[in-house]
């Protein structure tokens, strides 16, 4: 565990896929589809599959998507929307909402990779997941549905995750070391040829999430409040 003097509180940042397990998941999403199924107007556009893992309905209203950390409140979820005990609801992402359909995002998935967030009406990330290139016609699912690692695999929209596997995400954690120390502005992470792309999550100590992103070489921290950072690693928590 490494300390990054800044002052006031203390903040921990991890790297990760996926955030735990909830209630209602992102369960699936189709960033390039040609050919496998059409929305209400009859065309191929992306989509964002969300399951309830429990036993009883779930309201989503007032909560969000988004492919933005910077921007949480990007598209809210209409009033009335309830997914049934194990049941599903499918968003179509094709930054259409003209169609006539309440379940069209106001954003479109990039087939080369980006996020994908689930947050609650108080902006806390309920879940979230990062991407790599994606298959033409293949979905990135859970598996076992609804609470297995992501893979590419033959998609299963709306319905319970299977289907032939068409990808494995390498889910190898690596030690990680950070510096400069201390720092104010950005910090960086050594083995950076290998974690580019990863998604990295920074939490305070009651566990909200604060800032998220995909590392490329940096983290810019100068959007964070003046602190004490703490930095740990899961090999070594």
């Amino acid at each position: 565990m490494r300390l990054f003097i800044r002052s006031l509180f203390i903040l921990f940042i991890s790297i990760s896929s996926t955030c735990a397990i909830g209630q209602v998941v992102i369960n699936e999403i189709m960033a390039s589809n040609t050919t496998i199924v059409k929305d209400n107007a009859g065309e191929y556009d992306d989509w964002i599959e969300l399951y309830n893992t429990s036993n009883s309905a779930f309201d989503l209203s007032g909560y969000y998507l988004t492919d933005s950390s910077g921007d949480l409140k990007k598209w809210k979820i209409k009033k009335g929307t309830i997914i049934p005990a194990k049941g599903y609801v499918i968003f179509w992402a094709d930054e259409d909402s003209s169609q006539g359909n309440t379940n069209h995002v106001n954003f479109k998935l990039s087939s080369l990779g980006e996020m994908v967030l689930l947050v609650d009406s108080n902006k806390n990330i309920i879940d979230q997941i990062t991407y790599g290139a994606q298959v033409t016609d293949k979905s990135y699912a859970r598996y076992p549905n609804g609470t297995g690692p992501f893979s590419i695999r033959t998609s299963t929209h709306n319905y319970s995750n299977g289907g032939e596997v068409v990808s494995i995400e390498n889910t190898q954690e690596l030690p990680i070391t950070i510096h400069p120390n201390p720092t104010s502005r950005k910090l960086y992470l050594n083995e950076s040829e290998s974690l580019n792309n990863a998604a990295y999550k920074i939490l305070d100590l009651s566990g909200k999430t604060i800032k998220i992103g995909l590392y490329n070489g940096d983290i810019d921290i100068t959007d964070i409040s003046l602190g004490a950072i703490l930095f740990r690693d899961k090999q070594n928590s």
